[in-house]
């Protein structure tokens, strides 16, 4: 019987999970996407840069502040291709975060945003890449790859 919208769709039979098959089927392949952590402070920006990096292509995870996004890094410090936080926010700023983290010998690279200008960013000169907001999904993209390439 030929397959169709008016046909159900055998579930079991196409996907092989008939008592026992799961075991059978081969593991998935490792995941090859540079996993990306958004650490940014305003939850309808950081969604919104969520959504972008992940319509780009990357995984991503997100954090509300320096304290979690640090938090996130140093439970699994292996993980994350890239961190690219805000520069300015609550309890912990994106640079003291970073220097806590290059403090415990993390060496993820950084990029950093920012919609302010002139003193604010100077903690985050040091580690080179700033993006201003607010920025186009292919600013983000080329900012992203560039940060990503070293």
């Amino acid at each position: 019987m030929p397959w169709g919208p008016h046909r159900p769709t055998p579930i079991l039979e196409i996907a092989n999970l008939a008592p026992g098959a799961a075991h059978d089927r081969p593991e998935s392949p490792p995941v090859t996407e540079p996993l990306v952590l958004v650490v940014e402070d305003e939850e309808v920006l950081r969604r919104l840069i969520v959504r972008m990096l992940s319509r780009l292509g990357y995984r991503v995870q997100e954090a509300a502040d320096g304290e979690e996004g640090l938090s996130q890094v140093q439970d699994d410090p292996e993980s994350f291709s890239l961190i690219l936080s805000d520069v300015v926010m609550p309890r912990l700023s994106g640079p003291e975060m970073v220097a806590q983290l290059r403090e415990s010998g993390d060496e993820t690279p950084v990029a950093f945003m920012s919609g302010y200008s002139g003193d604010a960013l100077e903690p985050a000169e040091q580690y080179g890449n700033l993006l201003p907001k607010p920025f186009t999904m292919e600013e983000l993209r080329d900012f992203v790859r560039e940060a990503l390439s070293g």
